[in-house]
């Protein structure tokens, strides 16, 4: 546990800014790829939006969408909102529709900014389009007065009932973590930050909101380059970027490429990297520590906390940190936080044993939006400190001896996948909806991060039509590798579906498929086997008897990290390097057209 201080002086995440604009008008706030804004200007264009925003009747409290693909205008769309007393919902333009649909009716939003295109113009709400500025507005600070308590966004996670849900941050809570940050890290108005987490990840408003408390220049990555490790090594040396957020999976595989590519002088200027969203290794500590920290003094923090608690509610410095368990603990909470381990009855675990982790102070968020009942089971009375409210986390954890956090797993099926929380019973929700499907099951392979979905039915379904609906609804990371037909499912006594003997029964069937008969003395046969070989490494052993060369990526359980593993390997067994085009994911549309790549690279 933590000890509580006051912290907040009534200032809102916008004042800080207009104290920077007021202090340095002239002073580069915002660069997005060759383009970039002063303080002064910024702030002069969120505050003709935001009486625009006061025109088409938003209010204090209200809830503003926001649909744009990262720039200066969805920057401007963030800080008008806050100016205007409302709440800003971020909308990720490439999840399907009908998501966004979902979200957007569920928050109630009385608006929705777009920039040139609309992407959800089939919500039911009405749209304004800021790519124009209202340049006959007053560009004056609104100064109006309300309080910091208030709502200042809303994330929405992955929900169990198979609709998503929204939590509520304040302020408040923004600004106790964002002072812990710069207490811990020192992070002043001479960083450059990067800009690279969707804008509907919590990750994005601790870098947003870092650059309005500190007056910090705010660097933008381009749009659709988030997991493009090329793209964000050269532009961490472009744009001397200093600070910077990363889920642990692509931290993982960036300091490898960049290793790989010998260019660990590109992020000599980074001071501070945050990593969280996922478990972080032992060894991805120690090779930053060997590469980064040891060339550069680069600190590595790892953060721990779901989106409820605003951003994290724990930290472990990773810096020269050698263990024997070889296990990277979350660490200890930030300020004004407590964190409690807590068995069955709620009492106090003791060290060493596991318990659910719970958390109360500023930073827990004020309650899901419209969902009275989900906040009531989910935010509880903190049962050690009166007037307070804990968040109950479904996360386990122990203290270990030193007074550290070692996270140990979820209560329920929740996961995550490349940072993002994913319940698989939404996806299951999804999957009865479809055609005559009676139940379906969704596991989880943790060592590749690999979906793989189970359905009962009356007859076998065209997984082609059934992942394409699967797509109409989920983001892309929710959609299972494989949808398997059964026509029963194994139980246990209790008449739940016995997950473990279901994924045992469904490997033991399966049987390796050739893609051709090897000839030793073909060379080319033999070249194309070293080169699905490499590709089968990389992913999960479990699903590698399922590839053959004419799978798409996603069905043979490749994602965007796992791609930029098999492009290192691919490089180092055949001394080559792609081409910057083909270093996205959406480059190769099959497995087949890999071979094809390096054969004509190699002509």
């Amino acid at each position: 546990m933590d000890n509580m201080n006051n912290s907040g002086n009534g200032k809102s995440l916008h004042n800080y800014f207009e104290d920077y604009a007021l202090k340095s008008p002239y002073k580069i706030a915002i660069e997005h790829e060759n383009v970039s804004i002063t303080f002064f200007d910024l702030n002069t264009r969120a505050n003709q939006l935001a009486r625009l925003l006061n025109e088409n009747g938003i209010q204090t409290g209200d809830i503003v969408a926001v649909a744009i693909e990262r720039s200066i205008n969805m920057i401007v769309a963030i800080l008008a909102i806050l100016k205007v007393g409302g709440a800003y919902l971020p909308i990720n333009i490439d999840y399907p529709k009908e998501r966004n649909e979902l979200i957007v009716s569920n928050s109630a939003a009385k608006l929705m900014l777009y920039s040139g295109i609309n992407y959800c113009a089939d919500c039911n709400v009405k749209g304004l389009d800021i790519s124009c500025p209202p340049l006959n507005l007053d560009s004056s600070n609104l100064n109006i007065g309300y309080s910091s308590d208030n709502t200042a966004c809303i994330i929405f996670t992955s929900g169990s009932t198979g609709l998503p849900k929204g939590v509520m941050l304040s302020h408040n809570s923004f600004i106790n973590t964002l002072s812990w940050a710069v207490k811990e890290c020192g992070i002043s108005e001479q960083d450059n930050i990067f800009n690279k987490s969707s804008i509907n990840f919590d990750a994005s408003t601790f870098e947003i909101f870092l650059h309005f408390f500190t007056g910090a220049k705010l660097c933008l990555c381009k749009q659709g380059q988030e997991g493009n490790t090329d793209y964000l090594m050269k532009e961490i040396e472009k744009k001397q970027i200093t600070v910077c957020v990363m889920v642990s999976s692509l931290f993982s595989v960036f300091i490898d490429y960049v290793e790989h590519k010998n260019s660990i002088d590109k992020l000599r200027t980074l001071r501070v990297v945050f990593s969280g969203g996922d478990r972080l290794s032992y060894s991805v500590v120690q090779k930053h520590n060997d590469l980064l920290y040891k060339e550069y003094k680069t600190k590595l923090y790892n953060l721990y906390g779901p989106a409820e608690i605003t951003i994290c509610c724990t930290f472990f410095n990773c810096t020269n940190y050698q263990n024997d368990n070889k296990i990277i603990p979350v660490g200890k909470p930030i300020a004004n936080t407590n964190v409690y381990i807590l068995d069955k009855a709620l009492n106090l675990c003791k060290e060493n044993e596991i318990g659910e982790i719970y958390v109360s102070g500023i930073g827990v968020g004020r309650a899901y939006v419209n969902d009275k009942e989900l906040t009531q089971q989910k935010f509880v009375k903190d049962k050690f400190i009166a007037g307070l409210i804990m968040y109950k986390t479904g996360d386990l954890g122990k203290w270990n001896s030193d007074g550290n956090i070692e996270f140990c797993g979820r209560i329920d099926n929740q996961i995550k996948i490349r940072g993002n929380r994913v319940e698989l019973e939404e996806i299951e929700s999804i999957m009865i909806r479809y055609s005559d499907v009676a139940q379906a099951v969704v596991l989880y392979i943790e060592e590749s991060k690999v979906l793989i979905a189970f359905y009962k039915s009356k007859d076998k379904l065209s997984e082609f039509e059934f992942k394409q609906y699967l797509l109409a609804k989920l983001p892309n990371y929710m959609i299972p590798t494989n949808l398997i037909h059964v026509v029963n499912f194994p139980l246990i006594n209790t008449g739940k579906v016995d997950r473990k003997e279901l994924l045992k029964t469904y490997l033991s069937k399966i049987t390796t498929l050739e893609y051709s008969t090897i000839d030793e003395n073909d060379e080319e046969t033999l070249q194309n086997d070293k080169i699905l070989q490499i590709i089968k490494n990389n992913v999960d052993p479990n699903v590698t008897k399922l590839i053959t060369l004419d799978k798409d990526l996603q069905s043979a359980g490749i994602d965007s990290i796992t791609f930029i593993k098999i492009i290192v390997a691919l490089e180092k067994e055949f001394n080559f390097e792609f081409d910057d085009n083909m270093l996205l994911f959406t480059a190769f549309p099959n497995l087949k057209s890999f071979i094809e790549y390096i054969v004509y690279k190699k002509s």
